[in-house]
Formats: C-alpha cells, structure tokens, sequence
C-alpha cells in the first residue's frame, strides 16, 4: 500500500500542495502524505541519489514529469532508477510534460480515481504514464521501457470530437 508520493522537482511545489489537499478527501487514503523533492531536501540532487533516499521503496509513488530523455542527464535517468529500485512511478507524459501546472494538476486529478485502482490492487512496481490526447482527454498507460505494454483506461471530456460525449470513461 502506498504510504507517500512524492512530486518530482520538475513539478511545482504548489502543485504538490493542490494534490495534497485533493488526496485529502479521498478516504482510501487517510493516511496518505504528499511531499514535494524540495520539502525532503532532495531538491538538485541527481535522480540516482535522492531516489535511493526514499525507503521504503514500495510504499512511495513518484510523480514525475522526467521520462529520461536528456541527451546528458545527471546520473542514471529516472526511469531507469525507478526500474532497479522497483518504485511505482507515473509519468505527466510528452506535450502533458511541458504544459502549464494547471493542465497537469487537472490530468493528476482526472486520473486519479485509474491511478488509485492500481495502487490499490497492484502488488508489484508499475510504471504509468498519462498522455494527452489530441481529442482533449487522457490515457492512463502501463509503460515499460523494454517493451511498450499499454492499457488504455481513456477519459474524454465533454464535447470530444471523437463523435463519443461521454463525461465518464470510455
């Protein structure tokens, strides 16, 4: 069971206190705290120093907006730390990654009820992304980085031009 999430440095910490206040209404979660990297003094260190830091490793998700893709990185990328250390791990995933906190904070919170089912059923480490899609919703995927494994857990919102006006999940 997941005991803490920590948000990335590449996210906002005020992003970390919306989500903090948000998980707080969600009674499976009673107990649940959001940190940011900053507010654990981690914040500047290379992902595959403050990542070992965070024991125990299964009882933390990371929210990250760093998929690894720098051309030099600083240490070994987040992913891959994320992968050795067996920690789950969502990703705010290609142009989602670059948008404006709010647009992260609103795909975090759209997600969350797909998130918190795995989290609350999964026994092993995941990685997850959630993509944005072109229609103005989001995907939930399992990512792997050896082989792509996608479970889609769709969400459009109201009006989609996909011709589907559903405001629940698809």
């Amino acid at each position: 069971m997941i005991k803490k999430i920590v948000l990335d440095e590449n996210l906002s910490p005020r992003m970390a206190q919306a989500l903090r206040a948000f998980i707080a209404l969600d009674e499976d979660f009673d107990d649940l705290v959001v940190e940011h990297l900053r507010d654990l003094g981690y914040g500047g260190e290379a992902d595959d120093v403050w990542t070992k830091k965070l024991k125990p490793f299964r009882t933390t998700l990371i929210i990250s907006s760093d998929a690894g893709k720098r051309k030099q990185p600083k240490g070994t990328p987040l992913p891959q730390m994320a992968d050795q250390l067996r920690i789950p791990i969502v990703f705010l995933y290609g142009e989602l990654g670059q948008r404006f906190m709010l647009e992260r904070l609103r795909a975090l919170l759209v997600m969350w009820p797909d998130i918190k089912e795995h989290l609350l059923r999964s026994r092993r480490r995941s990685m997850w992304r959630i993509k944005c899609l072109a229609h103005r919703g989001y995907r939930l995927e399992e990512w792997s980085r050896r082989k792509p494994k996608q479970r889609q857990f769709p969400f459009m919102f109201e009006g989609a031009e996909t011709g589907d006006n559903r405001s629940g999940r698809g």
